[in-house]
């Protein structure tokens, strides 16, 4: 088992859950008591406590922020007093899978009444007669009791229920408690006694005087102001010890007198509640059947009708799928031997005639290799003879055609001049209809 102290609260997992609250995880470290928890400054808006070893819910310290407690998968067999004092704002309470045995055991919770979200899946309590009816009397606040949302057909047979002289005398007869000892149950305590006690006192004086450096006094501040005192953890753990002996001898105890009980009366009780139990499971079971026959009766029929259609269709196919495979295993032979010869053949027939194709193909080149050997021998020639290149017919050819456009004038369209005859190109007289002339020179001109 490990010691919830200030060292563990900080290296505990903190993060922000899926529904944005602050959380810390002290999950699986066998807790057996809940102390220390003003170490959390109250920053938290829920502390998961799930797989440890907590007998008693209680040990809160003022946590004005925390609204969910989550502590299932523990051995939770009491619910601490003034609950609402500690937890002012809880509002979601999960005990799942913990030890607690009877109704009376849950009448602390009734002080708290902000509590709206209850699990109490996988107690003992859960199988008491009228256990869901007298949690809905005690807490009318609450909106969802092991995960299943109050109804208001519930919340009027648990009024009609415990209304009256006969209700409260039928709560308080099936409100049994378990008969554990409490230490300090039945004391008046000092309601004007504030503050640590002497011992705490004391302890915190030793502390101060056994300090030797300035970091030590600066932790002894930080366990004071987060509500611890220096010392008392020995003597809590003396104090824990002798309470887990007690509740042991006092399960033992109320074990050995369940026993007797039940031998005495002949387990009739016992079997009744039991058979209340199993009465009610079979009622729920039929309840649910019911109202999902109700609900989806016809398309279960209809999903029901095609996969019956998708059978029938299923094995109607399954026989043709093989008489058509025994029928392409047993082919002629004769049949693919006539289809592979009729591919050779024409397959040798696409290869003639490409062979057909590049004998052309090289007889074509053969033919232009020789046509360009005898231009070139005819140019050697003519230029041997003192020919032009293009040969000696087409040069006198383009000369007489020179010649003659030479000659021959091309007749002028009738424009005016642009210039007259009596033009001086000096003074600009005489030009024609321009009136344009030249700038006079001037000495910024420049020569």
């Amino acid at each position: 088992m490990v010691k919830l102290s200030a060292e563990l609260i900080e290296q505990a997992a903190q993060y922000t859950n899926p529904v944005r609250d602050r959380e810390l995880d002290l999950r699986g470290y066998k807790i057996p008591v809940l102390e220390n928890l003003g170490a959390t400054l109250d920053q938290f808006d829920t502390i998961d406590f799930s797989d440890n070893e907590v007998r008693k819910l209680d040990g809160f310290p003022l946590l004005k922020r925390l609204k969910t407690v989550l502590i299932n998968n523990n051995r939770i067999c009491r619910i601490g007093e003034n609950l609402e004092q500690s937890l002012p704002n809880l509002k979601e309470l999960v005990l799942t899978s913990n030890n607690i045995q009877e109704l009376g055991d849950l009448d602390p919770l009734a002080s708290v009444k902000t509590l709206t979200l209850l699990s109490l899946l996988r107690n003992p309590v859960t199988n008491k007669k009228h256990y869901r009816l007298y949690v809905i009397n005690k807490l009318p606040q609450i909106r969802v009791l092991d995960f299943q949302k109050v109804k208001l057909k519930e919340r009027q047979e648990a009024e009609k229920m415990f209304k009256g002289k006969r209700g409260a005398q039928l709560a308080k007869d099936i409100a049994k408690r378990t008969k554990t000892f409490t230490p300090g149950v039945g004391l008046q305590a000092d309601k004007k006694k504030m503050g640590p006690s002497a011992a705490d006192v004391e302890a915190i004086k030793n502390a101060i005087a056994n300090a030797t450096s300035l970091a030590e006094v600066e932790r002894l501040k930080g366990l004071l102001q987060s509500g611890q005192i220096p010392g008392r953890e020995n003597r809590q753990d003396a104090q824990s010890m002798v309470e887990e002996e007690e509740e042991e001898e006092m399960e033992r105890g109320m074990q050995a007198e369940s026993v007797s009980m039940y031998e005495a009366v002949g387990g009739d009780e016992m079997e009744g509640d039991d058979q209340d139990g199993m009465n009610n499971m079979e009622e729920d079971m039929h309840v649910n059947v019911s109202t999902f026959l109700s609900d989806y009766g016809w398309y279960f029929l209809v999903l029901c009708g095609g996969v019956y259609l998708l059978v029938q269709q299923l094995r109607k196919n399954r026989p043709s799928q093989h008489r058509g495979s025994a029928a392409a295993t047993s082919q002629d032979a004769a049949s693919v031997v006539r289809r592979q010869e009729a591919l050779e053949a024409a397959r040798q027939r696409m290869q003639e005639e490409l062979n057909a194709k590049a004998a052309e193909f090289k007889e074509k080149q053969q033919r232009m290799e020789e046509e360009k050997r005898q231009q070139k021998i005819e140019k050697w020639e003519s230029m041997k003879e003192g020919k032009s290149y293009k040969g000696n017919a087409n040069l006198t050819q383009n000369s007489d055609e020179a010649a003659t456009s030479s000659t021959v004038l091309k007749p002028k369209t009738d424009k005016k001049p642009i210039r007259t005859s009596g033009y001086n190109p000096l003074s600009g007289e005489g030009g024609g209809t321009c009136a344009w002339r030249p700038g006079r020179r001037g000495p910024s001109a420049g020569g």
